[in-house]
């Protein structure tokens, strides 16, 4: 027998999750995942090491391009997941998001498979990054790239960001000239990604990318230039890149091609003028800020509660029904937003069965702007998690970014917690088939007791009502 390290962490669950796309697994102890794609056949392998499984290998046959998910012990110290595609697909390893949420708790947000002939130099192979809870990168790429060894090159570039909106990439060089930051654009096929090249440039010692843009950005020094590839994944849409120049700032924009949004120049020495948000004081409710009416004047909000009829939504041990949670809230933010003007329907206004391509339909025939769906969450067997998610898909990025901040910021300064759970990408329906920027709102876990409890409350659902109110205007008056 091989005795047991010591410091082995065991795998205490894990599960794939077909509609979001998604593996989450959970550990008894810290673990520093190792992931990688290999081919023929196309899979990714995921290495947990000093982890056991103390059970069976298992595996759980899956569906729409990936074949099955295979978990068990490797070696003695090291527990593997193996994701296998059916033999006609692949997924890019550059779009897989391995994620911690705590150092025990991970998620790795999966590509939508695609066909091998799409890819065209076959099917791709490489590393997969890794990042913690605190974005930062642990495994399979360097968190910097080398600094070209020549530094009488051109420019030497201080700071490499992307902008909060998932808009814009901010570059800061060190000559006063402007003029001297040149770029050209164009796909990478190799990496699927989009590149930016900045001729006659170079890294500065100690030059920045900051944590949340590391997962997007990937720098490089490549001879006498410098190259900048955007991951087109996660709500980061590239097509076509414009120029904004103010003293050493360069901002660079890339439009998404079924939206384009107008953006101002950021002022001289800022990289982009994020607003702070308000701090209340406890228990008391701060009313929701006046939208600016856009120019047409035809902003339509469609408000959806999930579920209704003979559907309840998640049911919680003590018998607390989503669709009782999420009906007074959705209906006090459709309130909150009329009394700003801004035009609001809802999908439904009783407990009544709508299917989910009816909702988008609604959505659709409306002429909406916004849609925003409103739910509860459930997890079996984990009373301990619970706090907020918001889901988007595509065009809903920023717009649930921004949601998902003010509700935080509400709800924790007005008497109450609310734990972080991130903003997802998911191929919900409501999501994946709107043509307007859309979310899904979690607003909490009914399997968490304690959240449960605040939940039922009226105070909480008005609070939790006016946190979302407030996030859809501040993304309206952002916009508009």
């Amino acid at each position: 027998m091989v005795s047991r390290p010591a410091t082995a962490a065991e795998i205490l669950s894990w599960q794939f999750n077909s509609t979001e796309n998604r593996i989450d697994f959970s550990t008894s102890a810290a673990v520093k995942p190792e992931a990688q794609m290999l081919a023929n056949p196309s899979r990714l392998i995921l290495d947990l090491p000093e982890t056991k499984l103390n059970q069976p290998t298992s595996s759980q046959l899956l569906s729409n391009g990936i074949k099955s998910l295979r978990v068990g012990q490797f070696d003695s110290d090291r527990t593997r997941m193996v994701l296998e595609l059916d033999p006609q697909y692949s997924i890019d390893p550059q779009q897989v998001l391995i994620q911690a949420s705590t150092s025990k708790q991970w998620s790795v947000q999966l590509p939508p498979p695609q066909l091998l002939q799409s890819f065209p130099r076959g099917a791709p192979t490489g590393p997969v990054a890794v990042f913690n809870e605190d974005g930062q990168i642990i495994a399979a790429q360097a968190s910097r790239p080398k600094i070209a060894a020549n530094t009488s090159i051109g420019t030497a570039v201080n700071y490499i960001a992307l902008d909060p909106t998932r808009t814009g990439i901010l570059v800061q060089a060190d000559r006063q000239d402007r003029t001297q930051l040149k770029y050209t654009t164009g796909w990478d096929i190799g990496s699927g990604s989009y590149r930016v090249t900045i001729p006659n440039a170079r890294l500065a010692p100690g030059y920045q990318v900051p944590a949340d843009s590391r997962r997007y950005l990937t720098v490089s020094a490549q001879g006498n230039d410098l190259s900048i590839l955007v991951r087109r994944a996660d709500g980061v849409k590239v097509d076509l890149v414009r120029q904004y120049l103010d003293n050493r700032w360069v901002y660079l924009q890339p439009v998404g091609s079924s939206v384009r949004i107008a953006v101002n120049p950021p002022p001289a020495q800022v990289p982009i003028n994020v607003n702070t948000p308000k701090r209340y004081p406890a228990n008391k409710i701060d009313p929701v800020p006046t939208a600016r009416p856009p120019s047409n004047g035809k902003v339509l909000v469609m408000i959806d509660p999930g579920h209704g009829g003979k559907d309840p939504g998640a049911v919680n041990a003590a018998g607390l029904r989503e669709v009782d949670v999420i009906m007074p809230i959705a209906k006090r933010v459709a309130d909150l937003l009329a009394k700003q003007g801004i035009a609001v329907k809802m999908t439904r206004t009783t407990d009544e069965f709508v299917g989910l391509d009816e909702r988008v339909t609604m959505s659709r025939e409306s002429g909406a702007s916004l849609f925003v769906s409103i739910h509860a969450n459930s997890i079996d067997g984990r009373p301990d998690v619970n706090g907020l998610e918001l889901y988007h898909y595509n065009l809903g990025r920023s717009f649930a970014e921004t949601v998902q901040s003010a509700v935080l910021d509400y709800v924790n300064n007005n008497g109450f917690y609310l734990a972080d759970r991130r903003v997802r990408s998911a191929r919900f329906l409501v999501l994946r088939k709107s043509a307007i920027p859309a979310i899904l709102v979690e607003t909490g876990y009914l399997t968490s007791e304690v959240e449960a409890a605040r939940l039922r409350r009226d105070d909480y659902q008005k609070v939790m009502a006016e946190g979302i109110a407030r996030g859809i205007v501040q993304y309206i008056k952002e916009r508009n």
